[in-house]
C-alpha cells in the first residue's frame, strides 16, 4: 500500500491507489478505455456512500457506477471499497453470428402469382447478422425506446399485417390487396438488390450497464 496523505483523522475519503483503467469492449476490438476504478480509504464513522452518477472529480465525462462493499483495515478503524467510474461509450457494430429468418412471400406487380419475380413461398434462411450497440446515459432506464422488428404491413392500415393468400407474411404493389404494402415489392426487391439491411427482432436492452449507462442491442440483417 503506498504512503497516505491524510488530514490526520481519516474523515474524508483518500484515494490508496492509482487508477485502474478497463476496456470493456476489448474482446471486439474496441480498446476504449471506459472504465475506471480506484481505492479509497475513510474512518468507519465517516463512511457515507456517494449518490450514482457523481462527476469523477479529474476526469471530464466519467460517472460513479458502483462502491464495492468497504472492509475493515488495520488503521484507526478505517475501512476501504473501490469506486468504479464509467463514461459513455460511442456506438458500435458487431459481427452477430448467425440469424435464423423467415423472409416473405414476394408477389409480382403484375398480381399474377405465376409471374417470373413472384415468391410464393417465404424463405427461411440462416444468414449473417449485424448487431448496433448503443448507449444511453439516463436515469430514467424505462424511457428508452424499443426498436422493433421489421413487419410487412398494409400501406394504409399500417397495424394490419400484410399476408398471402396462404397466410404468410407478405410484400407486394398492387392488386393482391386492397392497398400496397410497406414495404412494397418494388421497395423491398430495391433492398434486396442494395444489400439494405432491416431489424430483425426487438432491441434488447441491458439496464444500468454501469450506473445510469444503459445498452441497448439491435440485431440487423439483409434482406433477402
Amino acid at each position: 500500500m503506498p504512503d497516505l496523505i491524510t488530514d490526520g483523522d481519516f474523515s474524508t475519503a483518500k484515494n490508496i491507489s492509482g487508477l485502474r483503467y478497463s476496456a470493456p469492449f476489448a474482446q471486439y476490438g474496441i480498446s476504449n478505455l471506459y472504465v475506471v476504478e480506484q481505492d479509497f480509504v475513510i474512518n468507519e464513522s465517516s463512511f457515507s456512500p456517494l449518490a450514482v452518477d457523481t462527476a469523477h472529480p479529474t476526469l471530464p465525462g466519467f460517472f460513479l457506477a458502483t462502491e464495492s462493499a468497504y472492509q475493515h483495515v488495520s488503521v484507526n478503524n478505517t475501512v476501504k471499497w473501490t469506486r468504479r467510474y464509467a463514461q459513455v461509450p460511442s456506438s458500435f457494430s458487431r459481427p452477430g453470428g448467425t440469424y435464423n429468418f423467415t423472409y416473405p412471400v414476394m408477389i409480382n406487380p403484375a398480381g399474377a402469382f405465376v409471374d417470373t419475380g413472384s415468391r410464393l413461398q417465404p424463405k427461411t434462411l440462416t444468414v449473417p447478422c449485424r448487431v448496433l450497440t448503443e448507449f444511453i446515459h439516463t436515469s430514467d432506464p424505462d424511457s428508452i425506446s424499443v426498436i422493433e422488428a421489421q413487419r410487412f404491413v398494409l400501406a394504409l392500415y399500417p397495424a394490419i399485417d400484410a399476408t398471402s393468400p396462404f397466410g404468410q407474411p407478405a410484400v407486394s404493389d398492387l392488386t393482391t390487396f386492397s392497398v400496397a404494402t410497406s414495404p412494397s415489392f418494388t421497395t423491398y426487391n430495391a433492398w434486396i438488390a442494395g444489400g439494405i439491411e432491416f431489424v430483425a427482432e426487438a432491441s434488447k436492452i441491458t439496464p444500468n450497464w454501469m450506473g445510469n449507462i444503459h445498452m441497448r442491442e439491435t440485431t440487423y440483417i439483409k434482406a433477402k
